[in-house]
Parts: structure tokens; sequence; C-alpha cells
């Protein structure tokens, strides 16, 4: 069944310290829920998980997967074009089981910079230094992985694919990252050409957000290649059975095309956080929540201005379980993710117990996500984030 997000139409929004566009998309059925929320003055559920139930159920033993690029018809012939500009930032898959995970936060965390050209793709900078120029689209990519005495997985490490948000790069995210790889991820996130601070001589192009799904399949074929290439630096370290996607803001919305859509998917991902992120651009394709559909962790700052919490609820809704949503209260846009502080580390142990569960089939890791994310005051799962109350 194709349950695509509604369409979106603009809104004016006022800006939160970070550095976006002040204009943005809200579809028009998530104006009519804040509506009905106001009038009803809800008070947000306290526990209501949803796919709790995945708590009994025990990990499958583990299922091949052909590793290899996923047919995607809106990315054939090179890079798409969104049908307008951009302005904004079923049933469960099996659980991939390899030996025990380890402790988080016991491994040491090993760093690579690395560049990859992605084929038959390029990118044109029109305000480069030297004037205009196209290119081969090429991925500056950071690389984090465990390293130490510990005994690493026969199978090597689950992967997790992370994409920055709008005008950042990964350094921003560099806590977060480093967390996941010290529990016993390999972290491999890009800088998006034409989205990212760095792009030569700007302006960013948030209509690029369309291709961005395709870089990173790109990403996770060359990090399987590069586990599986003797006396590559990360020879070993990947599992090719057990590959997670994640993002925030900008980023968030790339896990979800190439987690949940059809013509972006690809078969490889095995779960999907989404960190403050929305459905567009990828609500003109069809296909969505596609029969295999990954779980699901998203979650969302409140206070959110940039990308409000009904962004989030929308797709949530539609998603198939398992699936939980993580309602941080009275966050921002960016402070949970990239700001060592009570929200970040919230952030973190729920992302990694998800990914625990979902990539390694940790025994007990949603009981420990559940706990780690019902905070008081800080945060809560449920099935709808409610906006935070207006200052004054």
């Amino acid at each position: 069944m194709d349950r695509r997000p509604s369409k979106v139409t603009r809104l004016q929004e006022p800006r939160s310290g970070d550095r976006r566009p002040p204009k943005r998309y809200v579809s028009a059925a998530i104006r009519r829920r804040r509506a009905a929320v106001g009038l009803a003055a809800v008070v947000m559920v306290g526990l209501a998980v949803t796919g709790i139930a995945d708590l009994a159920r025990p990990a499958p033993k583990p299922v091949r997967v052909r590793i290899g690029s996923a047919t995607k018809p809106a990315a054939k012939g090179g890079d798409v074009t969104p049908k307008r500009p951009v302005s904004t930032t079923v049933p469960p898959s099996p659980v991939t089981t390899v030996s025990a995970p380890p402790k988080p936060g016991r491994y040491g965390v090993g760093q690579l910079a690395l560049s990859y050209v992605e084929p038959g793709r390029y990118v044109t900078y029109p305000r480069a230094p030297g004037g205009p120029v196209t290119v081969p689209r090429t991925l500056a990519v950071e690389v984090l992985y465990p390293v130490g005495s510990r005994v690493r997985p026969k199978s090597g490490f689950p992967l997790i694919v992370f994409g920055p948000g709008y005008d950042e790069t990964p350094t921003a995210y560099t806590p977060l990252l480093r967390s996941w790889a010290s529990a016993g991820f390999v972290v491999a996130a890009p800088t998006f050409p034409l989205t990212a601070s760095t792009t030569p001589g700007g302006p960013l192009n948030e209509a690029d957000l369309v291709n961005q799904p395709a870089d990173e399949q790109f990403l996770i074929t060359k990090m399987i290649a590069a586990s599986s290439t003797p006396g590559n630096a990360l020879q070993g370290l990947v599992n090719p059975s057990a590959v997670g996607v994640a993002g925030q803001s900008d980023g968030g919305n790339t896990a979800l095309g190439i987690g949940y859509v059809s013509a972006f998917r690809d078969p490889r991902v095995k779960a999907v956080a989404v960190l403050s992120g929305a459905s567009y651009p990828f609500e003109d394709y069809g296909g969505w929540f596609p029969a295999g559909s990954p779980p699901l962790l998203a979650v969302q700052g409140t206070a959110d201005s940039v990308n409000p919490p009904g962004y989030t609820n929308s797709y949530f809704s539609d998603a198939p379980q398992p699936k939980y949503l993580l309602c941080l209260e009275g966050a921002g846009h960016l402070q949970p993710y990239t700001t060592v502080n009570a929200y970040q580390q919230i952030t973190t142990a729920v992302t990694t117990d998800f990914f625990d569960r979902w990539l390694y089939g940790g025994a007990g890791s949603l009981t420990k996500m559940l706990s780690a994310g019902t905070v008081p005051g800080l945060s809560t799962f449920s099935t709808q984030c409610l906006p935070a109350p207006a200052a004054g």
C-alpha cells in the first residue's frame, strides 16, 4: 500500500538560531491537527509506545541480503530534480543477529577521512572560486570505527550511515557519532555536495536533497567493498547484513527517502533513525512504506520551530510497525544532537539501544531504550509529539 504523506504548502516561520531558510512547508493535515490540539488542550501521553509488543518477540536467525545497487527509477540517468523548489530541511524487516553486542562505550574510536567520486554523477558549483564549474559528484566522508583489544564480532560491526542537516557537516555531530562508534558501530558520515556549509562559493541548494539518497546508497556500497578488500584500513570491520541509516533535519529527510520510498529505497537498510526530519521532497514520489520497510525511530523536539512536531507526526502516523517516537520536551532543532547536554545524552542512549536491537539483535535493548527515553520533564515516548506552549 502507498501511504504517501500529504502534500505541503508554504508557511512562514520564525528562525530559531539555526542557519536555515526561513520559509518552510507544512501540510494542511498538520495544520488541522494543530488546531484540534489547541482546542482540546491535549495532555501528552506518558508512554503509549507503538511497537512495544515487539519486546517479547525473539530475534530471527541471520538473513542473507544481496549486496549491490538497488533499482531506483527516479535516479536513473544521473541526478534528478524535484518537481517543485525545496524549502525545508507493512511488515517489519527481519532482525540481523550477529555475535553478542558489546557494552556501549567500551571501544576506543578510530577515525578516517575518505573521499569517494560517484561514477556518472556530476554537480555544478555556480559561484566556485574562478567561476562556475561542473565536476564529478564527490563525497567527503568521516568514518569512525571501534578499536581496542576487545574481540570484534565475527561478521564485522554494524554500519550506520549518518546524514547531516542543511548547512552542516558531520563535525557538528561528533559527540553523537563517536558514542555510536564506541558502542560497537562503524559510522560513515558524508558531507553532501550542495547542502553543506563547505559548499564551494555557495549558495547552498536544498533542491539537491532529492539526490542525497543515491549518495548514501553509493556510500553503503563503498564501505562494504572496503571491508572486503585485503589491506584496506576498514578490512573486516563492516557487517554487510547489518546496515542502518540516520540523519538530522535534511539528513533525516534523506534517511526517510532511502529507508521508505520505493524509488529510492535500499533493501540493505535494516533500521532508520530520523532526528527532527520531514518527508519533503519525497512525498512527490509514490510507494511510501512498501512491504519489508525497516523499523523506525523518530526523535522530535517539541519546541523545534524549524522542523515543527507536526512534520514528524505526519510521516510517523503513516509508518508501519515497529516504530518508536521520542518526544524531547522543550527541545529545539539542533541542541539535542550537536550540543552535549541532557537532551543529547538521552538521544545518544535511545539511538544506541535502537540500533543495538535492530542491527545486533540485542536482547533487552528495547527495554533499555524505553527506560532511557522516559525522563520526567525532558523526554517521553508517544504516538505523537505536541508543540510546546508558546512563551509568554
